[in-house]
């Protein structure tokens, strides 16, 4: 990612990315971020809706099976679950847990963050994206996080 969006600097109070920037390749997330607190106010909003990895490895670590909306005939075991539903078939690129995406908004520029998890739901998952290749429809956990830039 080279270019930069085609608006001034400023120019929204609310910026508002559902399940995006896990589909960045790392080495451009911190430029993609950067760009975004560019085209916030001053005292604009970024809200982020992420995978969230923490929650996944603790289910993990439960051994929780019901966590993880992945049939058993994709993926028996639980690893195979917590893999498969993590990076969601495989269209997911990254993972985020809490601190590592408060690391990558520092490294972008967002001062003084505020972050916290607004709050966290169960999003039914044919709301966001259709995959032919699941056959049923579960929900899928997300976190969103509020992040005030300045």
């Amino acid at each position: 990612m080279s270019a930069t969006l085609p608006l001034g600097d400023g120019t929204f109070d609310y910026v508002f990315s559902i399940h995006a920037l896990q589909e960045v390749p790392y080495k451009h997330v911190v430029r993609v971020l950067a760009e975004l607190r560019r085209v916030l106010k001053p005292d604009g909003w970024l809200r982020l809706c992420l995978p969230d990895a923490d929650k996944g490895i603790d289910a993990y670590l439960r051994r929780d099976r019901e966590y993880f909306f992945v049939p058993n005939e994709d993926a028996a075991s639980l690893g195979g679950k917590f893999v498969i539903h993590m990076l969601w078939y495989g269209h997911s690129r990254l993972l985020f847990t809490r601190d590592f995406i408060e690391e990558l908004l520092l490294k972008a520029g967002f001062p003084e963050l505020t972050s916290r998890i607004v709050r966290a739901w169960l999003l039914p998952l044919h709301d966001v994206y259709e995959n032919p290749e699941v056959p049923t429809y579960k929900p899928f956990g997300v976190r969103s996080m509020a992040t005030q830039g300045k």
